[in-house]
């Protein structure tokens, strides 16, 4: 199903699908009901685009599910960020496995949370085209979750999980990103920053390939916090850099120590 305005906002209330693809644009604002206001009950791909408005929750920020689906690709898009009602906290979908993609395609802040607490695996691709606006995505999920293709301009980016999390495909200019997972591993093979900060906090261990995978072209700070478990590189000990700044500090904190993959040499 597929629903258009030329020049209008929307407004959602109760839309049902089942494995069709739901396909929802306006050039003005998107509202979407806080009660599962656009439900599918199989892996239908939902598509929402305000190209010249918001897309936001009709309440504040209350865990209640504005996009629920069971399996499918949620996929927002907005210029003037995604958000529940009040502007400042976070839209919610529900899912049961599949991909998000969120694009800030212009000076809004993007605030999403999902809700659904399964073990099937997601990807994540953010993007963010303006230098303003800060992009928050939560996670109460505890399959893998990977952030491929998430890139801001200026913008901070904070990405927390309940889960694994393998970080391919990071980057940003002068925004801090914090990565954080409350329960898994991090896996790091490709984080790029200018000035702004990187921050990667797990419970368990940190692994970061040894091929430059964590790259600051700037001052950016670096600091990695394995608070139960090791920091350590892919490979074996071999003169091969982990982390490349210019000039900013790093920091390293783990239980179980910093080391090379062997746990014997160096990182």
């Amino acid at each position: 199903q597929t629903i258009t305005t030329s020049s209008g906002a929307i407004a959602v209330t109760d839309i049902n699908a089942s494995t069709g693809a739901v396909n929802i644009t306006g050039t003005d604002d998107i509202t979407i009901n806080n009660t599962g206001s656009i439900t599918a009950t199989g892996a239908s791909n939902s598509d929402i685009d305000a190209s010249a408005g918001h897309i936001r929750s009709n309440a504040a920020d209350d865990d209640a599910a504005e996009i629920i689906t069971a399996g499918g690709t949620v996929s927002l898009e907005a210029r003037d960020g995604i958000a529940a009602g009040c502007g400042a906290h976070r839209l919610v979908p529900a899912r049961g496995g599949g991909n998000v993609s969120l694009v800030a395609a212009g000076t809004g802040a993007g605030f999403v949370d999902y809700v659904a607490a399964g073990a099937g695996a997601l990807t994540l691709a953010l993007t963010a085209t303006a230098a303003t606006g800060a992009m928050n995505y939560e996670s109460a999920a505890t399959g893998a979750l990977t952030l491929n293709a998430v890139s801001t301009a200026g913008n901070a980016v904070t990405i927390s999980h309940a889960g694994d999390i393998a970080a391919t495909s990071v980057t940003t200019t002068t925004g801090n990103q914090t990565i954080t997972t409350s329960s898994g591993t991090i896996a790091v093979t490709d984080i790029n920053a200018s000035s702004g900060g990187v921050t990667i906090t797990g419970t368990d261990d940190i692994t970061i390939n040894n091929t430059g995978s964590i790259t600051a072209t700037g001052a950016s700070n670096i600091d990695i916090d394995a608070s139960a478990g090791h920091i350590r590189s892919n490979a074996a000990n071999d003169d091969a850099a982990e982390i490349i700044t210019a000039g900013g500090p790093i920091s390293l904190e783990a239980r179980g120590g910093i080391a090379d993959s062997s746990g014997a040499g160096g990182f």
